[in-house]
């Protein structure tokens, strides 16, 4: 006897869980596709895919829209339907044993719900909606058919994640409050993270352009077990476009090409991509070319412009000046990719990956006019070289898979800088990093209930890095030492294994996974040497670190449409380069190894403000942090409405930590890590103290290191709500909260993002190729500063009168400068001349002596007072939709930020796009 099994199917939609039937001796599942009114689609394409991502079986319905999928080893598999006229959509189907039954697949127009099959546990493929952890899967329509500056960009307004925006060019997502390397990307199931990755925001998810993923995968939380080192705040996985199968005999070709333009930056994107598959062998190769030019923010507003910062220019000021577009914000990109698979036999997969992408005019606004007061701030070179063969049999022995996986990954990372003055020295850092990846794991089952996944992989990375200093009066360009010490070696290893189990008929089911991970640096002095042969001040160096790592979580179906989720994990994060050996100016100041701290003395700092008293603690050599997180929540669903909402508590133990360097006054020693360094004007505290902080000539801030210090914890709660209202209403809504103390002291934590949600309503008329979509995403003011934010130029954007003073002489103020009465420059009578006042006259109107300002009282030039106290509260208002012209040709169009609202997401340097119109077109054959 067959037993049905339903699914519906919305094209990047809603996908009900499907029910695993088991018990069955067939061979197989029939299968049928129909449309909204019910009606069969012929010649739909379905793929069957593994976890791996490797496809095992292509096939096309007959002219009644039927298939049939044959037995396949036990797992879980994703299915990929795509027909003419429609979006391709996604749901999973398990095999616990041999099965048999029929599935209804149907159709609808595109939608741009975000419900697709996830592969956040690895070894498995499972529906976003039933996962244990909270996932967000935002698939290919929201990639390549809206304007995104980058592919972090996608996941604008998921729950949990907070998008900081360094440079236009450089989004790096923000999960549960964590960023940088404490969030582990991945290239389909990949390491993409490597051991020159920053704490805090960093640029590295830029280097994969939109156009070469299916979609876009975030689980939050830490996934330890499944991936290893850095999964702390989540794990994002980028899931590349799969060729496609023949499923025939016969070679098919297919084939699209986009093109979108948006009005904010003027930007333009085309992207195409082909695919060639036989019954045994598919490619997939794209390109793409996306230009963006200076950007306008809201209201034609720079809220932290320089000239506002030290001047005091309002709006209309800085608008005559500059006009209405943030200065050298515009980059260019190039991207190509190739995919190809061979069916080696019925059960065995051979796929090929190759990535290059080329960043290019990537300039740090916030460097620049946006904060830092440098003439330049230039990132050169940004590319990547990614690729991978990965081999995947079906069925060996006692094991359902196994699959072996070889990966590169060359990432290269450079920077010029120079500071305010036309005399400063123009720094030139170049990086690269090799890492080279072996990974290998099996798939297997204890009777119906059990899935297990268990393997193991390394990842060899070395780091090549120079600096030269270019000093302008003496034209001379010399070698120092280098960001990192050049020829660094950091290998990690790891051996996992996770259990999927499903009891007290399916209502209840849970995983439990463990890994083992040892992490290795080595650096020589050796290789750190000038052209003469004379040490850069690196020394020999090897540090290893390990640690067990674990994930667990459990579902409780309680009732059809209620069930309870929860679990424990933990996460771990061993010091990687950029902690162990990185050293030269950084946002807030120049940063010197803890081994440099070390030898030269220094007492450790509260924080990272230039203003930080001293702890009485001793810096010490680096090691590991720690996360464990607990989660709750619930899921509600039925055919109709979708609810999930999770409450997190997590604590960070050891965190790494970014703190200022200080010295007894009278101890100051001549330099540190090689960098001469002069003392700061000592604050009240630091003065009782009898403690100064110091600064290099390359950044105006204090010297810092990277230290273990302390605990923070993160709290909150992440909410999604869908609600299809009838046939062509459905409406969507998030919520998200997040709060953050560090526990010694008790202080807000480093960039916390404030609460964030969003609503939108879509409207898809029945029978027609027309569908809208209005909705808002708003964010709450936030006013729990950390004493780093204060200082940071992308949030509260302290200065003093001192401050003041040295801008007054830089190359940008210079410009407007005249000489006053005396005729002479240089005197204290020269005129701002877009104000028409002396620098003693700005002051006094900027910065007041004896005024309370945002809560500080300028009591002297050297007392730091805010610009901003909070990053304001922000609401965007958009419009999106869309219209099928034929099945081959589909038009998208719409309007971001329509009340062209000023703000800034919490810690981006750059305020976001004001207005923006944008439309496109795309052409599938």
């Amino acid at each position: 006897m067959k037993q049905p099994i339903r699914a519906w199917l919305l094209c990047a939609g809603f996908c009900a869980l499907v029910p695993v039937v088991a018990g069955q001796s067939a061979d197989g599942i029939r299968a049928l596709v129909v449309d909204p009114s019910g009606a069969s689609v012929a010649r739909a394409s379905i793929s069957v895919s593994t976890a791996q991502g490797t496809i095992v079986s292509s096939l096309v319905s007959d002219e009644s829209g039927t298939f049939s999928i044959p037995h396949l080893s036990n797992g879980t598999y994703a299915l990929e339907v795509s027909a003419g006229g429609f979006e391709r959509g996604h749901l999973t189907i398990t095999f616990p044993g041999r099965v048999s039954g029929t599935l209804t697949v149907h159709l609808d127009m595109a939608s741009t719900a975000s419900n697709l099959t996830v592969t956040s546990s690895r070894g498995s493929v499972e529906d976003v909606d039933s996962t244990i952890a909270f996932v967000t899967s935002k698939g290919r329509a929201q990639l390549v058919e809206r304007p995104l500056d980058t592919i972090g960009n996608a996941l604008e307004g998921s729950p949990g994640v907070t998008v900081q925006q360094t440079t236009a060019a450089a989004a790096s997502p923000i999960l549960r409050g964590l960023t940088g390397y404490q969030t582990l990307l991945l290239m389909d199931g990949i390491r993409f993270n490597t051991s020159i990755f920053r704490g805090g925001p960093n640029q590295y998810i830029s280097l994969v352009d939109p156009s070469a993923a299916q979609r876009v995968e975030v689980t939050l939380g830490p996934s330890g077990a499944n991936y290893g080192s850095d999964s702390m705040g989540g794990t994002i996985n980028m899931v590349t476009v799969d060729p496609r199968f023949a499923a025939k005999r016969q070679h098919e070709i297919h084939g699209e090409w986009g093109f979108l333009g948006a009005t904010a930056d003027l930007s333009g994107v085309t992207n195409a991509r082909i695919n060639f598959g036989t019954s045994r062998v598919a490619v997939t190769t794209g390109a793409s070319v996306s230009k963006h030019n200076d950007l306008r923010a809201g209201g034609g507003d720079d809220s932290r412009n320089v000239f506002r910062r030290y001047i005091g220019l309002d709006r209309g000021q800085l608008q005559s000046v500059f006009g209405d577009r943030l200065q050298n914000t515009g980059f260019l990109q190039y991207s190509a990719d190739s995919k190809m698979a061979v069916r080696l036999a019925t059960d065995q997969t051979l796929t090929l990956r190759y990535m290059r992408t080329d960043l290019q005019n990537d300039r740090s606004y916030r460097d620049t006019y946006g904060g830092a007061n440098r003439i330049r701030s230039i990132f050169d070179p940004q590319n990547l070289n990614f690729g991978f063969a990965r081999y995947e049999k079906l069925k060996l022995g006692w094991l359902d898979s196994v699959a072996g996986t070889f990966s590169f990954n060359q990432q290269n990372d450079g920077s010029i800088i120079k500071g305010a003055l036309l005399a400063d020295v123009e720094t030139t850092d170049r990086s690269q990093v090799n890492a080279r990846g072996y990974s290998g794991q099996a798939t297997t089952h204890i009777g119906n209930r059990q899935a297990v996944v268990f393997g193991g992989d390394i990842f060899d990375e070395r780091v090549f890095s120079t600096r030269f200093n270019f000093t302008p009066a003496a034209q001379v360009s010399l070698q120092d030492r280098a960001l990192y010490p050049n020829n660094s070696r950091y290998v990690t290893t790891g051996w996992f294994a996770q259990d999927s189990v499903a009891l007290w008929s399916n209502r209840l089911r849970g995983t439990f996974g463990m890994r083992y991970t040892g992490v290795h640096y080595t650096t020589r002095a050796g290789d750190n040497l000038n052209a003469a042969g004379k040490s850069l001040g690196v020394i020999d160096s090897a540090r290893t670190f390990n640690d067990v790592t674990f994930n667990s979580g459990v579902q409780w179906q309680a009732m059809k449409a209620l069930a309870f989720e929860g679990g424990v994990s933990r996460g771990f994060r061993a010091p990687n380069i950029n902690d162990l050996g990185a050293v030269g100016a950084k946002t807030l100041g120049y940063d010197v190894t803890a081994e440099d701290a070390i030898k030269a003395g220094a007492l450790l700092g509260a924080d990272s403000s230039d203003g930080a008293a001293a702890t009485g603690k001793k810096i010490d050599p680096l090691g590991p942090e720690t996360l464990v997180s607990y989660e709750a929540g619930f899921r509600i669903q039925t055919s109709r409405f979708y609810v999930k909402s999770h409450y997190f508590d997590s604590e960070l133990h050891n965190p790494i930590s970014g703190r200022t360097l200080l010295f007894p006054v009278g101890q100051v020693p001549a330099a540190v890590g090689g960098v001469p360094v002069t003392p700061i004007v000592q604050t009240a505290a630091q003065k009782a103290q009898g403690v100064t902080a110091v600064l290099t000539s390359q950044s105006p801030r204090a010297v810092h290191t990277s230290i273990n210090d302390g605990k923070t914890r993160y709290f909150g709660t992440d909410n999604y709500l869908r609600f299809k209202i009838n046939s062509q209403w459905t409406a969507e809504a998030t919520y998200s909260f997040l709060g953050g103390l560090d526990l010694d002291p008790i202080r807000p934590t480093r960039r916390l993002p404030p609460q964030e949600g969003g609503f939108t309503m879509r409207f898809a008329p029945s029978g027609r190729r027309l569908w809208v979509q209005a909705g808002i995403r708003a964010a709450g003011a936030q006013s729990r500063l950390n004493p780093g934010d204060i200082d940071d130029d992308r949030i509260g954007a302290s200065r003093r009168r001192s401050d003041i003073q040295t801008f007054f002489r830089s190359y940008y103020a210079s410009q407007y400068i005249a000489p006053g009465a005396d005729g002479r420059f240089g005197t204290a009578d020269d005129v701002f001349v877009l104000t028409n006042e002396t620098l003693r006259q700005v002051q006094d109107r900027v910065l007041p002596v004896n005024t309370l300002i945002n809560g500080v009282l300028v009591a002297s030039d050297s007392v730091r007072v805010p610009l901003f106290t909070a990053n304001p509260a922000w609401a965007s208002l958009n419009f999106v939709g869309g219209y099928a012209v034929s099945e081959r040709v589909n038009l998208t169009f719409g309007v971001n930020n329509l009340l062209d609202q000023n703000y800034r997401s919490m810690g981006s340097g750059i305020d976001a796009l004001g207005i923006n119109a944008f439309a496109g077109v795309r052409y599938k054959f």
